[in-house]
């Protein structure tokens, strides 16, 4: 794993909704400690929620999105383009590449309901496959 995404609307704390999220922040998980992430700015129309699955879309090539939330039809058009999806409840970017690298992140995932509804699983350490 190699390039981490986090969603954050106003370029400084976790977005509460990827969805929408227009502003990204994207670590290169190998570079050094400290190194500034690339920003990611998209259109409207480039938003997660607009996501066509026959499309390229500038998150291509990201192995990992992390947001504060994260609906199950985002999670599974990310999870086609093999992008995998994490909740967290930390808002820091920093504190969570950095937790993120030591394993000690504290994330979910969002899971569909037995209803069709949405609901969040419990919340549970990530340690990354770098």
């Amino acid at each position: 794993m190699r390039w981490l995404a986090l969603a954050c609307q106003n370029r400084h704390s976790l977005s509460p909704h990827a969805g929408r999220c227009r502003h990204f922040l994207i670590f290169d998980l190998a570079a050094p400690a400290g190194s500034e992430p690339q920003r990611l700015d998209l259109s409207p129309q480039q938003s997660l929620f607009a996501l066509q699955a026959d499309a390229a879309h500038p998150l291509d090539g990201v192995d990992m999105l992390i947001a504060r939330s994260i609906g199950v039809g985002i999670r599974d058009k990310l999870a086609l383009r093999g992008i995998h999806t994490r909740v967290t409840e930390e808002a820091d970017p920093q504190r969570i590449v950095q937790g993120f690298l030591a394993g000690s992140l504290i994330t979910r995932a969002a899971e569909a309901s037995p209803a069709g509804g949405r609901r969040q699983r419990g919340l549970a350490c990530m340690t990354p496959a770098l």
